[in-house]
């Protein structure tokens, strides 16, 4: 409007150095215009996000570093304002990144226990008067985030005959026979010292039990309601936290997953407890599919 007004009033005036300076003025921003649109779209055409990492991993309310690189084709260093592309299982906040720039360290926070991808992230630039505003998409090469339930390590006291509670899970086993008695290990509970023992030779000494019969089984609703947040958190959680903390003492746990005519059985490590969240996603996505 102000360029058109100076040619304007120069026209009206017979001001021919005011008519000049609009047009001038006039081409010169339209061309500024033009060459930025066109440079900074075809910059973020040719970008992608890297990741120096393919895979992260993090605890359950938790945060962790992640260092990201915005790269192009077109060699323009270009200031953007980034935000990744995940799932609800973690948490990230919009960073300012330069395009062909640096590895920027972003922070992620793990909300949800699980398996997930970064596929890739929303963008927005705008130019350094303020004028204009793009906003794009950028795809990645996926990287996996793994969020692991806290490692809690509990007295096998814990660890009897529960009723199946208000989480949906039911424990059953016993504690394994005595096999022998070895030097304590101070990353096990105090419960497992053999205090006699102790006094008698005078030094920590604890009981070995033997794997058969020691580990309880889990039984798991794996409906798709467990999937379900309630004031952010969701019930899966807290079913897998109770499996994390039996695998501190089981190097493997039977889990029975029991949903709408769907039951079956699996044996977990604690390193695939975030597959397991993954699978009971899938298993849902797939009876709610089929289900009339």
């Amino acid at each position: 409007m102000l360029l058109s007004g100076i040619t304007y009033i120069g026209l009206i005036t017979n001001n021919v150095f005011g008519t000049y300076l609009g047009l001038i003025l006039f081409i010169v921003f339209t061309s500024y215009v033009l060459t930025w649109y066109l440079l900074t779209s075809l910059t973020l055409l040719f970008s992608e996000i890297v990741f120096e990492s393919s895979r992260i991993e993090v605890t359950i309310d938790t945060s962790t570093s992640l260092n990201v690189r915005v790269v192009s084709r077109i060699p323009i260093k270009l200031g953007i304002s980034l935000s990744l592309i995940h799932s609800p299982h973690i948490t990230s906040s919009e960073e300012r990144v330069t395009i062909n720039g640096d590895y920027h360290t972003m922070n992620l926070l793990g909300r949800w226990i699980g398996d997930v991808g970064i596929i890739g992230g929303m963008v927005s630039i705008e130019d350094r008067m303020g004028l204009m505003r793009i906003q794009g998409l950028i795809i990645s090469d996926e990287t996996h985030v793994i969020v692991r339930p806290a490692r809690v390590y509990r007295e096998y006291g814990r660890f009897g005959l529960v009723g199946y509670g208000e989480v949906g899970t039911s424990l059953e086993g016993r504690l394994g026979d005595l096999k022998s008695l070895v030097e304590y290990d101070y990353e096990r509970p105090a419960s497992t010292i053999h205090w006699l023992t102790s006094a008698r030779v005078n030094d920590l000494i604890m009981i070995s039990r033997s794997e058969y019969g020691s580990c309880p089984a889990v039984i798991m609703d794996s409906s798709s309601k467990v999937l379900i947040p309630k004031d952010g958190k969701r019930p899966i959680d807290d079913f897998l936290q109770i499996i994390s903390d039996i695998a501190q003492h089981c190097p493997e746990i039977k889990v029975v997953l029991i949903s709408r005519d769907h039951v079956e059985q699996r044996f977990v490590a604690w390193d695939s407890i975030p597959n397991l969240e993954h699978y009971v996603r899938l298993e849902s996505l797939v009876i709610t599919w089929i289900m009339p």
